[in-house]
């Protein structure tokens, strides 16, 4: 969540209260950070997450101190549709391989371990600087508040044909129509599949089950009322590619 002077809302993510502490003081000396909170378990940062917003968040996957791990936050992101996704930099005890790839699939930005020889809070901060560059010039305001309509508007429709929130297909559509509304794409579910590390076919079945679910579940005058392109009689809902194109097309001339 971005203060009103458009400094940089950071979440610290740390079950060590020492460490917490020296991110505290480097955001009262900074005047680029705003410090929200330090959190030391999963289940009270996913709320401070949902209901800040913020631009950036420091993760320690081990919160041993606190309570879950940064896996289920980061769980939380993939599957969540916020205004905007903030950016992630994991910095950790944990050095598996095998973790920072599951890392890597669930969109970190950036994984930083605490064993290397130069590391320290301010080294963190700076990376976090580099990557949220420009965030608060008027240029990147304009796009975020223009992102944050964008989402809101893809939220608003298929909320009035009753695709659930809940349902992992919406994550995937959203994500879709966004992606169509910046530029076509020849084939979006493969697109919407790498950028979660998911298979093709899972992405387009999960798409396809959402909106199967809104037609089997929502009656036929807020269907008709609500989506008014060409559905084949014989199919009876439309199909992923003609539902996602239909919103992008028409949240773009909202635009």
């Amino acid at each position: 969540m971005k203060k009103s002077d458009g400094s940089c809302g950071l979440l610290v993510v740390e079950d060590d209260r020492v460490l917490c502490r020296r991110y505290e003081k480097l955001c009262e000396q900074s005047t680029y950070f705003s410090l929200i909170a330090c959190c030391d378990n999963a289940a009270g940062a996913i709320v401070i997450i949902k209901n800040n917003c913020p631009d950036a968040i420091v993760l320690e996957l081990e919160l041993n101190g606190g309570g879950g791990n940064g896996i289920e936050i980061l769980q939380m992101l993939s599957e969540t549709d916020l205004p905007r996704k903030p950016v992630v930099v994991v910095a950790t005890k944990n050095i598996s391989t095998v973790t920072h790839n599951v890392c890597r699939r669930l969109g970190v930005d950036f994984i930083i371990t605490k064993t290397q020889s130069d590391y320290s809070e301010s080294m963190v901060l700076d990376l976090l600087k580099q990557l949220t560059a420009g965030m608060s010039a008027s240029a990147g305001a304009k796009k975020a508040e223009k992102d944050v309509d964008v989402n809101v508007l893809i939220a608003r429709e298929l909320d009035a044909v009753g695709i659930n929130a809940k349902l992992k297909g919406r994550t995937y559509l959203c994500a879709a129509i966004r992606m169509i509304i910046e530029k076509k794409r020849p084939n979006i579910s493969a697109e919407v599949a790498q950028y979660y590390g998911k298979s093709a076919p899972s992405v387009e079945r999960a798409m396809q089950n959402a909106i199967n679910s809104a037609w089997r579940n929502t009656d036929i005058e807020t269907l008709e009322a609500n989506y008014t392109a060409y559905i084949n009689p014989k199919k009876g809902v439309p199909t992923v590619t003609s539902f996602i194109y239909y919103y992008a097309d028409k949240i773009r001339a909202e635009l």
